[in-house]
């Protein structure tokens, strides 16, 4: 090592102590006035911006650990900015499911509606075949309707023969 960069306990302290007022101690080369300038403002702006990043951070901590009061079954309970919007965006899907649900149930309703409907006024010719089998069948040409509408001959074929079997084995099949 070199004689220049050994000091005396004394000499540190007065060293320091001259660092500490802004006086250099004797022998000490100065720093030129333009790099100490120039060095400076970075250093300032680096704390700066460091200091601006940790009061962001903080407050990000600050928000999220922010606790609210809010009911929750009846309850209240304290929960963070982000829980809360977590529950609303639940709630929301949930709304939103339940309100197709309830479209669903009442399309389902509706049906089951015309079908009780419809039992029923099968329900009530049968009673009517029943109670008086001897009722005329309609007098249809069979061969002209097949030709002129064969959609029609199929839909006119099966009633007869529903009503045919109606009146052979009586109202119980019905029920």
């Amino acid at each position: 090592m070199s004689e220049e960069l050994l000091m005396t306990p004394d000499a540190a302290a007065e060293a320091f102590e001259g660092i500490l007022e802004g006086t250099q101690p004797e022998g000490a080369e100065e720093e030129p006035v333009a790099q100490a300038e120039a060095n400076e403002p970075a250093e300032e702006e680096e704390e700066e911006a460091y200091e601006a990043d940790e009061e962001d951070e903080l407050e990000e901590e600050e928000q999220q650990e922010a606790r609210y009061k809010i009911l929750v079954n009846g309850q209240e309970e304290e929960v963070s900015l982000d829980e809360m919007l977590k529950g609303y965006q639940r709630q929301s899907d949930y709304t939103r499911k339940t309100q197709a649900l309830a479209e669903e149930r009442k399309q389902n309703q509706q049906l089951v509606n015309e079908y009780s409907q419809r039992l029923a006024q099968v329900s009530q010719l049968a009673e009517q075949l029943q109670a008086n089998p001897e009722i005329p069948e309609p007098n249809i040409n069979w061969d002209k309707l097949y030709h002129e509408d064969p959609v029609e001959w199929t839909v006119q074929r099966q009633l007869y023969n529903d009503r045919q079997q109606l009146r052979a084995n009586g109202i119980s099949s019905w029920k």
